[in-house]
């Protein structure tokens, strides 16, 4: 239909339709229409304030046509329309008769109508039929757009119409309806604008309604709008019915099983409620929640104040109380004269409902399959940042599934919890999680031992402590060795020192072997090694016990340079002190 305005009983069908909330590609293929068509006549409808079919039906053919085509005056069928359409920006030309001058084959509307009926396909085959006959017969076929429009017209003739609707099984607490409000909301928010959409629920029994404006069609906005909407309703649906968008499911083919976002569908596992995935372009199948986002559309979103400052909050609590008012208190079929949803609700609905969980589950993004590395670490990637995280070493090799939360990762194997952690942040980017690491029951033995070594002595002030608890000697040499070489230059010699003096059995041993570490200090700094400590540890050892466990303490005197104020020149004089006997074991310096 490029170029051409479709008769008027085409665009009521096709306004009814739109109304419905039927999608644009099921109406295309019905009409053969393009999709930014269908969304201009939208646009045009809800300009006009038409929301419902029962707008439609009170209005005339022409005043339709005025709606739809701004500047339309005439009738369908003589009307040559020379205005422009302000949407599209290009002329609209009424169609023409097909002339009969008897040339032309003239195609035989009415006959094969019925057989039609299935859908674009079969018309096809009749454009083809009619093309055949033309050339056999030596005339001129008309063209294919008239040949179609025309054909159309025989079939909304030939389809009997009857006022009835399909009754839909939903028992009273069985199912809540979810789905989204087409298109993004400007809310005027501290001074700034920011768009939201709007995401709705519905009891699909009694049809009350909430809805919210929520950041996004996201997974995590999704769960946590409906974790609010679930203690509103005071509880629980036996089942979610969704439809495939994106942020709930992932892979669904009609007439199949639906491949669910395992991140929604660990939150549904966890609320205690099951899913149902509806066939894509099926909207019957939900026809509850499609209906109320119709009477959103309607009857609430042209009362929202958008253009009045408030807050997030604020803004949920006018719109759901505006749904309320003009949705869940109003009568509900019969003409608008029967129960009020809010009342078949709280009468059937909720009394049957299962009862709310102690508590709604934070939402957590879920990842599946996990494989675990030969370093029995998982490694978990956010915003472009890789964070690793240690399980048991037995399951190294094998597929893990994980749950991360604002502040926690959670690491499971099948149902079984396996580690926990706090999620790290981009900062944490390089240090691959070394805390984490320190968790030695996940280690094998061998690797417990080494990390064992490593943790003991974490920095250079705990090598200090450590010595300085022992004997002063060598928390002296300790504090040297760390002040010249660093922790990671000189913690071997270090805990080699201490680790050899808490060796020494007998108190001679170790006041011998603090002696030793004394004498050492005595010499240049490059030549503090632990090589040179065992020859000096024997020889004083040796001299005790010839002497009754006595030995010469050697002691160093430090004077100041008097030319070389300011620096660190020392002139050294060594002394012989009092013996030491093996009863202390604190050197003297």
């Amino acid at each position: 239909m490029k170029g051409k305005i479709p008769p008027a009983s085409v665009m009521r069908s096709v306004c009814s339709l739109l109304l419905l909330h039927y999608t644009h590609v099921q109406i295309a293929a019905k009409f053969g229409l393009r999709d930014s068509t269908l969304s201009r006549y939208k646009a045009q409808l809800q300009k006009a304030g038409m929301y419902s079919p029962k707008q439609l039906d009170a209005m005339g053919g022409d005043d339709l046509m005025k709606v739809i085509y701004p500047g339309y005056s005439g009738t369908v069928k003589d009307h040559k329309c020379s205005e422009k359409d302000g949407a599209a920006g290009r002329a609209l030309v009424a169609r023409t008769m097909a002339p009969k001058d008897g040339r032309t084959l003239i195609p035989d509307y009415k006959a094969p109508a019925k057989e039609a009926l299935d859908g674009k396909l079969q018309i096809q085959l009749l454009w083809t039929d009619y093309l055949d006959e033309a050339g056999a017969q030596h005339k001129t076929p008309v063209s294919r757009s008239t040949f179609y429009n025309r054909m159309r017209e025989a079939l909304l003739k030939a389809e009997p119409k009857y006022d009835v609707y399909m009754k839909q099984d939903h028992p009273y607490g069985s199912e809540l309806m979810l789905d989204y409000v087409g298109g993004r909301y400007a809310l005027e928010l501290g001074g700034r604008t920011v768009e939201y959409v709007i995401f709705v629920s519905c009891r699909a029994a009694s049809n009350y309604t909430r809805a919210e404006f929520i950041s996004g069609m996201t997974t995590e906005a999704t769960c946590n709008s409906l974790g609010r909407m679930l203690l509103a309703y005071g509880c629980l649906p036996r089942f979610l019915v969704i439809d495939n968008a994106k942020a709930l499911v992932v892979k669904h083919q009609t007439g199949r099983d639906a491949v669910l976002n395992s991140s929604f569908e660990n939150f549904a596992e966890r609320l205690g409620t099951g899913v149902i995935a509806n066939n894509p372009y099926s909207p019957s199948s939900k026809e509850a929640v499609e209906r109320s986002v119709g009477l959103i559309e309607e009857r609430v979103l042209k009362r929202m104040p958008f253009n009045v400052p408030m807050s997030l909050d604020e803004y949920n609590m006018k719109l759901q109380e505006l749904i309320d008012r003009y949705i869940n208190s109003a009568g509900f079929r019969h003409g608008g004269s029967g129960t009020p949803r809010s009342a078949l609700f709280e009468k059937y609905e909720k009394p049957r409902a299962l009862p709310l969980p102690k508590t709604i589950p934070q939402y957590v993004t879920r990842l599946k399959g996990l494989r675990v590395g030969r370093d029995y670490c998982v490694c978990i990637q956010s915003k472009g940042h890789r964070h690793y995280y240690m399980v048991p070493y037995t399951l190294a090799g094998t597929l893990v599934d994980a749950e991360i939360s604002e502040g926690l990762v959670t690491v499971y194997s099948g149902l079984e919890e396996v580690a926990a952690y706090p999620r790290l942040t981009e900062k944490d980017e390089d240090e691959r999680n070394e805390a984490v690491r320190k968790n030695l029951d996940f280690m094998p033995p061998a690797h417990q031992a080494v990390a064992k070594k490593r943790l003991k002595y974490p920095d250079a002030e705990s090598l200090v402590s450590e010595a300085g608890s022992l004997c002063s000697a060598l928390h002296d040499f300790t504090a040297g060795v760390m002040q010249h070489k660093g922790f990671e230059g000189g913690r071997h010699l270090c805990i080699y020192v201490i680790n050899t003096y808490k060796r020494k059995g007998t108190q001679l041993e170790k006041s011998a072997f603090a002696e030793a570490i004394s004498r050492i200090m005595l010499s240049p700094f490059d030549s503090w090694n632990s090589y040179r400590i065992e020859p000096v540890y024997e020889d004083i050892l040796a001299y005790a016990k010839s002497h009754g466990g006595r030995f010469e303490h050697q002691t160093r005197i430090d004077l100041q340079d008097e030319d070389e104020s300011g620096d660190d020149a020392l002139k050294y004089a060594c002394l012989r002190g009092g013996s030491m006997d093996h009863g202390s074991n604190k050197g003297g310096r």
